[in-house]
């Protein structure tokens, strides 16, 4: 048993007997949903790949906000789909989910396109309720992205950087001659103003003198 946040994952090991391998195994009609103590459970063979466990969920379709009397119970009956199930050409699986803004949806999975589109374009009852299938996409997951994409963005980020930098070392290089040169100009201005002002009081400074004398 594993715990995977809100979900907890059982793995186990079952040994079928010839009658269920061979319905697990059958090539004209593989079932892709079978009955274990009344619970219909989705398999598939532990040698597939993730690549191939992912090609059984190509084909996706759901019905949005479905009845409260529409529960597994309901859809698995005595150890067997529900006739609303077993009407719908080329559904293989199914699964029931809660959104997170707590209304429920019917989720079920085809072998073929051409069977997906068919319940797309058709209507179903289920007591005395018309329902229709919609197109279901799997919600996409954010990953890290390994190898060379990383590389390749470590050394934009990398490389971003050091442009800025230079750049900003560019800008100082810059700056730098001009406010030298300004604070050069500033300070042959004050020493001018202060000659200036020592002249005019050395001058005032003689004149009074000459009165004097």
């Amino acid at each position: 048993m594993k715990q995977q946040k809100k979900y907890q994952t059982v793995r186990l090991k079952i040994e079928l007997n010839s009658l269920r391998l061979t319905q697990f195994e059958g090539n004209d009609d593989p079932v892709w949903t079978t009955d274990l103590g009344g619970i219909p459970v989705r398999w598939f063979p532990a040698r597939w790949t993730l690549k191939e466990r992912k090609q059984r969920e190509k084909f996706q379709a759901t019905i949005r906000k479905i009845p409260e009397s529409m529960t597994i119970a309901a859809l698995w009956k005595d150890h067997c789909p529900h006739s609303f199930l077993s009407a719908i050409k080329g559904l293989k699986s199914f699964k029931i989910i809660q959104t997170a803004r707590g209304d429920r949806k019917l989720i079920g999975y085809f072998e073929k396109w051409v069977d997906m589109r068919t319940a797309l374009d058709n209507q179903f009852d289920w007591e005395q309720l018309h329902l229709s299938w919609n197109r279901h996409d799997s919600p996409s997951q954010r990953t890290r992205s390994f190898g060379n994409n990383t590389n390749k963005d470590r050394q934009r980020t990398s490389g971003s950087r050091q442009t800025d930098k230079s750049k900003q070392n560019s800008k100082n290089s810059k700056k730098k001659p001009q406010e030298a040169k300004s604070e050069k100009h500033n300070k042959q201005k004050k020493d001018k103003s202060r000659k200036t002002s020592r002249s005019k009081v050395l001058a005032e400074i003689l004149d009074v003198l000459r009165k004097l004398i």
